[in-house]
């Protein structure tokens, strides 16, 4: 699972190999303006982008594929909550595409079972 989470982030990341829309940073300080209910705008850029992860993951797996597995009733702002914890305990690699840490972030938070 390792191996698979580091290619991702190397995969991901490269801006050669592909066009980031946000890094590790940005996402942080929009989420974090999602949080602080300040600035609606930026907050907005936060949600759409976690929500649009999340669907996004969701609907390219499969049922015998799932990398990682959130609640039923989980709210977006709980998903927010653990990418912003994740981006904070983890300063080092904001420069990261912002995909692959929520990736990562959500593959740790919601393992499957």
């Amino acid at each position: 699972m390792k191996k698979l989470i580091l290619t991702m982030l190397f995969l991901l990341s490269n801006p050669v190999m592909s066009a980031n829309f946000y890094n590790g940073s940005e996402l942080l300080e929009y989420c974090e303006y999602y949080l602080n209910e300040t600035n609606a705008s930026l907050a907005n850029a936060c949600y759409g982008y976690v929500a649009g992860h999340h669907d996004t993951e969701k609907f390219l797996s499969f049922e015998a594929i799932n990398y990682y597995c959130v609640p039923q009733g989980t709210g977006s702002k709980e998903l927010i909550e653990v990418a912003v914890k994740y981006l904070k305990d983890h300063p080092r690699d904001l420069h990261y595409a912002a995909s692959s840490l929520l990736f990562i972030a959500f593959t740790q938070a919601y393992p499957c079972q």
